[in-house]
């Protein structure tokens, strides 16, 4: 998406505002700090920056544009403190938001309260801080910015005004501009007319759903099985007598005769063994 075109001013003045990159860094530690940047708006060519005020956080200007714009008048300025910033501090990202706000200042009037916000900021919010241009240690007012206002009466005017801070400015404190009431209101209902109350819509009864009534289930009759008839056994066959062969007689073998060794001895008698007398056992 496109960001918005910058407004630009038909007097080329416009009221800037310099915040930090990361909400929690600071701007500015030590008046080493404050001088560099004082030093750089000085050093500026043609001398573009009416009013300034330097706090911690942030960098409120009064400023005209150069032939380039607002822009290009505003980055040599911070390019050149965040390099000198870097350096000290060690610090390799940008230290500026990427583009800066800006709100061009039309009238007398709307530049005599920007200046005169300026110059008591610090003061106003209770914050440490710078505020300037100064001429022999009073604030001072350059031709431009009298030239443009017509004089200092405006400026006188708002300086005797309580402090406040312009809407623009308010960032500065941490809290967020009030939104601005939207132009068109809504025209006022007549009192008379009764504010007509739409019918309740009535409840829609929903018919109740009659359950079916569960058919009866009927059971198929279970058939008796039919007994098997007995099967018979089958007849094992009678096992075959197993005929036995005839075992074939050996003949019997004529003795042998063994030859006569002489004359046959009759055997023995046998001996009696006499029996020991009973009083003897």
């Amino acid at each position: 998406m496109a960001r918005k075109a910058r407004e630009k001013s038909s007097t080329g003045i416009y009221a800037v505002l310099l915040t930090a990159a990361d909400a929690d860094r600071k701007l500015f530690y030590d008046d080493d700090d404050y001088n560099e940047f004082i030093t750089r708006i000085y050093d500026m060519p043609d001398e573009p920056v009416l009013a300034f005020a330097l706090c911690e956080r942030a960098v409120c200007l009064v400023c005209r544009e150069n032939e380039r714009g607002i822009g290009w008048t505003i980055k040599p300025l911070t390019t050149s403190y965040a390099h000198y910033y870097g350096e000290c501090y060690d610090n390799n990202g940008g230290l500026f938001e990427r583009r800066f706000k800006s709100e061009p200042l039309e009238t007398a009037e709307a530049l005599a309260k920007a200046l005169a916000c300026v110059h008591r900021l610090c003061e106003g919010i209770g914050a440490e801080g710078f505020t300037g241009l100064y001429v022999d240690d009073e604030l001072a007012l350059p031709q431009l910015a009298l030239d443009a206002m017509g004089g200092r009466d405006a400026y006188d005017a708002a300086m005797r005004e309580d402090f406040a801070l312009t809407t623009f400015f308010m960032p500065v404190t941490g809290e967020k501009p009030a939104k601005k009431a939207a132009e068109k209101k809504r025209a006022p209902k007549a009192a008379d007319k009764a504010e007509k109350k739409k019918p309740e819509p009535k409840p829609v009864e929903k018919p109740e759903k009659k359950k079916p009534e569960p058919k009866p289930v009927e059971k198929p009759e279970k058939k008796k099985p039919e007994p098997k008839a007995a099967e018979k056994p089958e007849k094992k066959p009678e096992p075959k007598p197993v005929e036995k062969p005839e075992k074939k007689k050996s003949e019997p073998k004529a003795a042998e005769k063994k030859p006569a060794l002489g004359p046959e001895k009759a055997p023995a008698p046998a001996k009696k063994k006499k029996s020991m007398p009973s009083w003897l056992l």
